[in-house]
């Protein structure tokens, strides 16, 4: 990781989860972040909608496109940026 100087703006929380998981990714590889992504979607399933995946996926639709925020898991869900 970089460090930071004493001028430099504070990194916020989300751009820390960046910098780790790009991290992680070229650690690990992309089948470790598949498997992980996995291991997280049934996780949220299980936790937010008790094992309803059609729920999920349902409340995923829904709410990418505005960007709206998602009472159930707490979070914006936003769309995928085309980098």
């Amino acid at each position: 990781m970089t460090q930071q100087t004493s001028n430099t703006k504070p990194l916020t929380h989300a751009e820390r989860g960046s910098l780790g998981g790009k991290a992680t990714a070229q650690c690990h590889g992309s089948m470790h972040m598949e498997a992980i992504g996995r291991v997280g979607f049934w996780a949220t399933v299980e936790k937010h909608f008790g094992g309803d995946v059609a729920a999920y996926m349902q409340m995923l639709r829904t709410h990418r496109a505005a960007g709206q925020p998602s009472a159930a898991l707490g979070c914006k869900v936003h769309l995928p940026s085309a980098a």
